[in-house]
């Protein structure tokens, strides 16, 4: 988890993997058989969020059930406010990505009970 997103630079915050203006908009859950986990990259940690198996819920392919590890990449597009209209080429405007059919995301909607896939 923290080659894929965690902090490499303490004095500033700043992740292993590039972030367009430091925005840092990406969480990473970690799906596994025991629950769903939120990595908290400045603890360097995995927080449960749910105690089922939501392996199934987190791609399309059969075969996701039966990963040991699901990763799954959340970007909160809120945490971009204050964006220009300069900026909408880094936020993904500039050639089509945030078109649904060429990004396609998973949305979950979490309880403390449940996490179901929307489209």
């Amino acid at each position: 988890m923290w080659a894929a997103f965690g902090v490499n630079r303490p004095e500033s915050g700043k992740r292993t993997a590039p972030s367009a203006i430091n925005w840092q908009e990406i969480d990473i859950y970690d799906a596994t058989a025991d629950g769903l986990y939120v990595y908290d990259a400045k603890a360097h940690q995995l927080n449960p969020l749910l105690l089922d198996d939501v392996r199934s819920q987190t791609g399309t392919q059969s075969y996701v059930k039966d990963a040991l590890v699901n990763l799954v990449y959340v970007a909160d597009l809120a945490k971009t406010k204050g964006a220009s209209g300069e900026n909408d080429f880094v936020r993904g405007r500039g050639h089509g990505l945030h078109r649904p059919e060429r990004l396609p995301l998973l949305r979950f909607r979490m309880t403390s009970d449940r996490c179901a896939r929307q489209r």
